[in-house]
C-alpha cells in the first residue's frame, strides 16, 4: 500500500544521503516551499509539476482558509499560489517556532520523476501557453535562451531541445523566473536535512493522496 511504498522510499533517501554524505542546511527558499497546517501539526513541501496546485487547493480547504462548502476548483491557479492564507514556514509569524515545527510536526512530500517534471513544464508553460497567465513565460524563456546561446529565431516558440539544453547548462547563480518548475527535489525540499514522514508519488497520486 501507500505507506509501505512510502517507507521504502524513506529508507532509500536515508541510504543515499548517508552514502554520499549529503548534509546541507535548510535555506529560506526551502522554508518558503513548506506549507503549514497548525491544527493538524502537519507540513507539506510543495514540488512544482507534482500536483502542487491541487494539493495547495486542498491545503487551503484543510486549514479553513477557504470554505469547505465551495468547490476548491473554483480558485484559479494564480489565486491558489498567491493566496494570503497559504502560510509557509518562511513567514515571519513562524520565526520563533519553525525549528520546533520542523522537528515535531509530521511532514509530507509528493515527488515525481524529474524528466516528467521537465516535460510537463514545457507542455504547460511553453507549448501550451495561452496568454492568460500573469507571466509570459514563453517570451521570457525565449529571451533568456537566445541571450545565453546567442540564438535568434522568428516568433516566440521555444524548442524542447533548447529548453533542455538551457536547464542542463544553467549555472547555480542564474536565477530564472519560475525555475522551481525544474529545480531538483533536493534543492526544493532538502530531504537529507528534513526527514519526511510520508513520501507520495505523482505516478500513484490517487492511492497516495
Amino acid at each position: 500500500g501507500a505507506f509501505e511504498l512510502s517507507e521504502r522510499l524513506r529508507q532509500r533517501v536515508r541510504q543515499v544521503c548517508k552514502t554520499f554524505n549529503i548534509s546541507t542546511p535548510v535555506t529560506n527558499f526551502q522554508l518558503s516551499t513548506i506549507f503549514v497546517d497548525e491544527g493538524r501539526r502537519l507540513l507539506y513541501c510543495s514540488i512544482p509539476k507534482a500536483a502542487s496546485t491541487s494539493w495547495k487547493r486542498m491545503w487551503l480547504k484543510l486549514t479553513g482558509a477557504i470554505s469547505t462548502e465551495n468547490k476548491t476548483s473554483q480558485l484559479t491557479r494564480d489565486a491558489v499560489h498567491s493566496h494570503p492564507y497559504l502560510w509557509s514556514l518562511y513567514h515571519p509569524r513562524f520565526e520563533d517556532t519553525r525549528a520546533d515545527m520542523l522537528a515535531s510536526y509530521r511532514k509530507m512530500i509528493i515527488v515525481r520523476h524529474p524528466l516528467e517534471r521537465v516535460i510537463s513544464t514545457y507542455r504547460d508553460k511553453l507549448e501550451g501557453y495561452t496568454g492568460r497567465e500573469r507571466v509570459n513565460f514563453r517570451k521570457y524563456m525565449k529571451e533568456r535562451i537566445e541571450e545565453k546561446f546567442g540564438l535568434s529565431s522568428p516568433g516566440d516558440l521555444v524548442s524542447f531541445v533548447d529548453f533542455v539544453r538551457f536547464i542542463v547548462e544553467q549555472d547555480n547563480e542564474e536565477l530564472v523566473q519560475l525555475d522551481p518548475h525544474w529545480r531538483s527535489i533536493h534543492q526544493l525540499c532538502n530531504p537529507c536535512a528534513i526527514e519526511y514522514d510520508f513520501i507520495g508519488k505523482f505516478e500513484r497520486l490517487r492511492e497516495d493522496s
